[in-house]
């Protein structure tokens, strides 16, 4: 359970247990993935507590729901944050840690198909996105999916997925309209990239 796997990653005290009754007053943030809590955003709280120098007086833990909540929001960006900097290598193993805890997880594919598109596996990469969009249909998904396709050089489905996307958001920002006018543009519809 998500929760479970808050309580694996606990860096500050092992013994830490996440409950709604019981929680270790010094673990109260837990590092993701291995990257260090002083990072900005990689910690989740698990624990409220109210203390002074002299000791803790209280502590109201954090419904379990929601610190599983904060916890997959969480490692849904740390593949997009490591491909940004360039490290492939960090998201790639970022993506084979959430494939082991989370395999089912439909974001596991999303970040196994961004790992691929980064790397230029662009067969497996629209394997892997299509895999996300038949569990969860969003734009990013949508968006990717075209991106791979066009790379692929197949044209009608880059076509596809970028207009799904545009039908999932009605009002498109300026990069998605751009992607729809590169892949008309490599397909040679001349005419529909001037309409774009």
């Amino acid at each position: 359970s998500p929760v479970a796997a808050v309580r694996s990653i606990c860096n500050v005290c092992p013994a830490a247990t996440v409950t709604r009754y019981s929680v270790c007053p010094r673990a109260t943030r837990f590092s993701v993935a291995g990257t260090p809590t002083t990072s900005v955003g990689t910690a989740i709280v698990t624990a409220v507590t109210v203390q002074n120098h002299e000791g803790v007086r209280d502590v109201f833990a954090i419904p379990p729901d929601v610190v599983a909540s904060q916890l997959e929001a969480l490692l849904d960006q740390i593949v997009p944050l490591r491909l940004r900097r360039g490290d492939t290598t960090a998201a790639r193993a970022a993506v084979e840690r959430r494939a082991e805890e989370f395999p089912a997880h439909p974001r596991t594919a999303l970040a196994g198909g961004r790992v691929a598109l980064a790397e230029k596996r662009f067969d497996e990469a629209a394997n892997e996105l299509r895999r996300y969009l038949e569990l969860e249909e969003t734009v990013e998904g949508q968006r990717l999916l075209a991106t791979a396709e066009l790379r692929r050089r197949n044209f009608p489905a880059a076509i596809a997925a970028v207009d799904r996307a545009m039908q999932l958001r009605p009002n498109p920002e300026p990069a998605l309209l751009r992607l729809k006018a590169t892949v008309h543009a490599k397909a040679g519809d001349y005419p529909v990239v001037l309409q774009t």
